[in-house]
This record gives structure tokens, sequence and C-alpha cells, in this order.
């Protein structure tokens, strides 16, 4: 594995142990909903999850099927990495990034420099950290299931990041980059969840719920405000 190239699966800790469970597989197939933000074809993660789907129709013997649903159908993996722990999905595959919103210390495995290379990386995981980050989601009524290798992050410039300090200003740099880009006429496609930036870069804001797009926003009329009501469905207004 490659540092930043974290996925963590997780399951709803003891939903396929759950009393109804049990008397619904006398009766019908369990369908168990699986939640993932990869494009719905030609990737290695949708191969994955089909490959895991099969199986387990397979070895239940049908019995138990996984129902995918890609390309963040059921919402964002922020939102949707808390409603499995909250058992309102049943199942999905998160990068360490927002598994961290459940474990906060997932989010050292993606923290740059942290390991000195992929071989250190791939040691810690298979070895040593499996045990104590399934633990962890346990407390949080979770059962993590596995790592997943799905690539990597690439960090270019015109002078080697040899420490975390020569990443200081990266991120205004790839503004400024996109910003140049802009200016040149090209067509630029932004997806992030942090509003300012999304404010400072867009020019036309689509924002998404639930696997659809819920209303559209030009830049001199767009507030942090009134992205969230549309991106909550909820009345949020200033204290």
């Amino acid at each position: 594995m490659k540092l930043n190239s974290l996925v963590s699966a997780l399951i709803v800790g003891g939903a396929l142990l759950a009393p109804h469970a049990l008397v619904q597989a006398q009766t019908k197939p369990i369908e168990l909903r699986y939640t993932s933000g990869a494009p719905p074809k030609g990737n290695p993660w949708v191969m994955q999850i089909e490959r895991f789907a099969k199986e387990v129709d397979e070895e239940s013997k049908g019995e138990i099927k996984i129902q995918p649903f890609f390309a963040s159908q059921l919402g964002s993996e922020q939102d949707t990495v808390q409603q499995v722990a909250r058992g309102r999905i049943d199942m999905g595959g998160f990068s360490a990034g927002s598994a961290a919103l459940i474990v906060p210390e997932m989010g050292l495995l993606v923290m740059p420099f942290y390991f000195r290379n992929s071989a250190e990386f791939d040691c810690v995981l298979d070895n040593h950290m499996t045990k104590p980050v399934t633990e962890a989601f346990a407390k949080k009524g979770v059962q993590f299931m596995g790592w997943s290798e799905v690539g990597s992050i690439d960090l270019y410039g015109k002078k080697p990041f040899m420490s975390p300090k020569d990443l200081n200003g990266a991120k205004a740099a790839i503004y400024a980059f996109i910003e140049d880009l802009a200016r040149q006429g090209r067509a630029i496609i932004l997806i992030s969840s942090e509003l300012p930036e999304v404010i400072n870069l867009s020019t036309r804001i689509l924002v998404m719920r639930a696997g659809g797009v819920v209303g559209e926003v030009q830049k001199r009329d767009a507030t942090q405000e009134s992205l969230m009501r549309m991106m909550s469905g909820l009345d949020i207004r200033p204290q």
C-alpha cells in the first residue's frame, strides 16, 4: 500500500447477527446496502465491491445480498460513514480521512511523512494496526472488516517535499493554478465540501444531497448559509 491510499471497509456491528435478520433469513434474502463514492463503472473499487457482493451471495447460498450504491448515491463519504455508525446504512467503503470522523486516530494514517516508505506503511497495517483499529471501531458500534489499496496521492513541485514545512503554501499554489487555468478559458470541475473554497473558486455552484442535485447558485448569490441550507435540507440561519 502507499501513503494516502487507505480505504477502510466498515459494516454495522452485529447487523448480521441481529434477531430480526435471523428471522428474515428464513423467509427471504437479507439485503444489505453498501455505500461507496466510487464511479459506477470501469475502476478497481467497483470491481472489488462487485466481487465481494458475489462472494457473499455464494457463501451464504443466496441468503444474503449486498446491494452496492456507487457515485455517492446515498450521500457524501462524510455523511454516509456516520450513517453507517448510526445503523442507517448497513455497510460501505471509506477513505481513512472519512473513517477518522468515527475514530479520529485513523487520520494519522494519511499524514504526510508519517511513514518512511511504502514498505514500512504496509508492515504497520498488515502486522500491527488491524487489531487496535478493529477494537477502536467496535467501541463505536462498528465492525471493521479490512484494508484495501486503491491508489496514491502524489505531490509535484519545483522543489522536493522533504519535510512537513516544505508543504507550507502548497494549497495556495493549487488555488493559483486553478485560477490561472480559468483565466485561460479552461472548464474546471471542482468537487469540495469546504464552503469558503467553493465560493472563492467557483463561478457556478451545484449542490448535491442524497445522490442528486438539489440546487444551483451563481457565485454572486452564494453564501455559506444558503449553501448549508441546500446541503442539509434544513432551515439553517445565522444567529
